[in-house]
């Protein structure tokens, strides 16, 4: 699996935990940065939940 289909798989998981469809186009930059938007949201950063 290249870095980009596992930034996308990443994408699509938290995709399903915000209960959204997630834009899975973009570069790998742009994919991380919408990561790490993402886990923000959730509560996620750096693979440990917030409390």
């Amino acid at each position: 699996m290249t870095e980009k289909e596992k930034l996308i798989a990443r994408l699509n998981e938290l995709g399903v935990q915000l209960g959204r469809e997630v834009n899975t186009g973009g570069t790998i930059q742009e994919l991380s940065m919408r990561i790490a938007e993402l886990e923000e949201r959730t509560g996620w950063r750096h693979g440990y939940r917030w409390r």
